[in-house]
C-alpha cells in the first residue's frame, strides 16, 4: 500500500483536531492517564476515522505557509470541541451538585479522581 504525501498531511490534521479534542475532555485531559496511552488512543482513533476522510483525485502537497494554517485551524476546532465537551460535563456536575444539596449528600463529599477535584455522590453517579 503506497501511502502520499497528501493523505500524510490529511491524516496529521485529522490526528492533530483529534489530540486537540483529547487534551480538552475532562475524562482523558487530567493527570491519571498518561501521555503515551492519551497519543496511542488518538492515533488510533485518527487511524479509524481517516478513510472516511475525503481526498480528492487531483490532491496535491499543501504548502508550508498554508499547512501551518490549516493545523493552527486544526487545533482551534478541536479545542472548542474539547471545551464544548468540557461545559457538558460541568453542566452535569452542577446538576449534581444541586441535586446533592437538596437531598442532603452535599455533606459526604467525595474526591473525583477523574475530574480531580471533590464532588457528592450524585456528582459521581451523574458523571
Amino acid at each position: 500500500m503506497t501511502i502520499s504525501v497528501p493523505q500524510a498531511q490529511l491524516f496529521f490534521l485529522a490526528f492533530t483536531r483529534i489530540m486537540a479534542v483529547i487534551i480538552h475532555v475532562p475524562v482523558f485531559g487530567g493527570q491519571n492517564i498518561p501521555t503515551q496511552v492519551r497519543i496511542g488512543l488518538g492515533f488510533a482513533l485518527a487511524m479509524v476515522l481517516f478513510p472516511w476522510q475525503p481526498l480528492p483525485p487531483d490532491a496535491v502537497t499543501i504548502g508550508s505557509l498554508s499547512y501551518g494554517l490549516a493545523i493552527g485551524r486544526e487545533i482551534i476546532i478541536g479545542t472548542l470541541v474539547g471545551f464544548s465537551a468540557d461545559l457538558a460535563f460541568g453542566a452535569i456536575q452542577m446538576a449534581g451538585s444541586a441535586m446533592g444539596m437538596g437531598s442532603g449528600f452535599e455533606s459526604s463529599r467525595i474526591f473525583n479522581p477523574a475530574l480531580g477535584e471533590a464532588g457528592s455522590a450524585f456528582d459521581q453517579i451523574l458523571l
